[in-house]
């Protein structure tokens, strides 16, 4: 499965086009189940706690806004994998909503409404991967033995959770570009006839920054990122700015993931991590290993990594995942407890939050980052950038 599911983006748009519908007099006798959607998600799903009122008001109120966005959509996801019960009765409801928006559609609308209710409607399995592959894992070929390795890793996530794979590859105009369609067709046709893998590819040209240009080529809805690198600074700088979760690989797929190490810190943000260990989670049923300081000199630092510590514990307990925290003695910085925790651990993934050159929190890959690539015995890394669906909302009171 992915990180967020069908099921919840569609709820979190549908609440978004209610919005708009409530207050539209066209729509005649189905506002009141325009209304009624709106009263369930408020008053029936907000009453278990799964989401703050606020959430849901803010969300409201500013349906556009892409962070309030991405808060409530993990929420709902939250919220439904604790109370699957909520399922069936959205599935209904988004098939209504869906019927009604066909019914009052303007006529340049009414072939895509129409096409969404079939890809609802029909339970066949085509139909439902066409619905899936709207959110692709996108690995980043430039026809190395490391973006081998990223394919591989991406061909074992699209296996596991039903996602289409998409290369994205940059070349200059003219003869660069046309024999890089060359070849990647080839590529294509090669791995379709010995591994039975559709790949789908997407030639970019070169524009200006390189970071700007992936970011572009990467679209909004796309979940995961895959890049092979081999430590070269020009590999890693193409991260800073992604706001899809990426992974950084250095090493072919080892079979299976069992033991993930996930290094907290004293940042509220850490968080913003646990979304990522379920999925690894529920796709692996791998042991975590919550690593930190033994000793932290200042206090304030040294609470708020026991306030993260407990938090990660009981998400850990809730979502039933095997883990152990792994206190490591004789380092002086955060970053250091991860690269001694990795070389004691050897670990087959770890999941970081980046913090860029300044020392904040950010989507960049700074200096401390490319020590812990540098020094990381090639396990894959997945930073957790700052992304639509991974908004920071499991704090306390939110989740629970």
């Amino acid at each position: 499965m992915r990180l967020i599911s069908d099921l919840s983006l569609e709820v979190a748009e549908y609440i978004k086009k209610c919005i708009e519908w409530e207050i539209n007099t066209e729509f005649g006798d189905d506002s009141l189940f325009i209304s009624n959607f709106l009263n369930f998600v408020k008053f029936k799903y907000f009453k278990l706690n799964i989401i703050t009122n606020q959430t849901f008001e803010d969300y409201k109120v500013k349906p556009d806004d892409i962070k309030l966005r991405g808060m409530f959509e993990v929420c709902l996801e939250i919220g439904l994998t604790e109370y699957p019960e909520f399922r069936q009765e959205f599935e209904k409801r988004i098939i209504e909503l869906k019927r009604i928006e066909a019914k009052h559609a303007k006529p340049e609308q009414l072939n895509l409404v129409e096409k969404l209710i079939v890809r609802h409607d029909n339970e066949s399995d085509t139909e439902k991967i066409e619905t899936i592959q709207k959110y692709p894992i996108i690995v980043f070929w430039d026809f190395s033995k490391e973006s081998e390795y990223a394919l591989n890793y991406g061909i074992e996530f699209s296996n596991r959770i039903r996602s289409q794979i998409v290369l994205v590859h940059f070349a200059n105009p003219g003869k660069e570009y046309l024999d890089a369609i060359k070849k990647m067709r080839s590529m294509v046709e090669k791995y379709q006839t010995e591994r039975g893998v559709k790949l789908y590819i997407k030639i970019k040209e070169k524009k200006g920054n390189l970071t700007e240009t992936l970011e572009n080529a990467a679209e909004v809805d796309a979940r995961l990122l895959f890049i092979g690198s081999n430590g070269y600074e020009k590999h890693l700088n193409i991260i800073a700015g992604i706001n899809i979760p990426t992974f950084i690989v250095q090493d072919d797929f080892k079979n299976e993931i069992k033991n993930v190490i996930f290094p907290i810190d004293d940042r509220k943000e850490i968080k913003r991590k646990l979304i990522v260990a379920q999925l690894i989670h529920q796709i692996y049923n791998c042991k975590f290993f919550i690593t930190r300081p033994e000793k932290i000199a200042i206090d304030a630092v040294k609470q708020n990594v026991l306030n993260n510590q407990k938090f990660c514990e009981a998400f850990f307990k809730k979502i039933n995942a095997d883990f152990e925290v792994y206190k490591i003695d004789d380092v002086n910085s955060f970053i250091d407890t991860t690269i001694k925790g990795i070389s004691n651990l050897k670990p087959d993934l770890a999941i970081i939050l980046p913090i860029d050159n300044t020392g904040i929190l950010g989507n960049s890959i700074g200096s401390d980052e490319k020590k812990l690539i540098e020094k990381s015995l090639k396990i894959p890394i997945i930073f957790v950038n700052k992304v639509q669906s991974l908004i920071p909302v499991l704090g306390a009171g939110v989740m629970w």
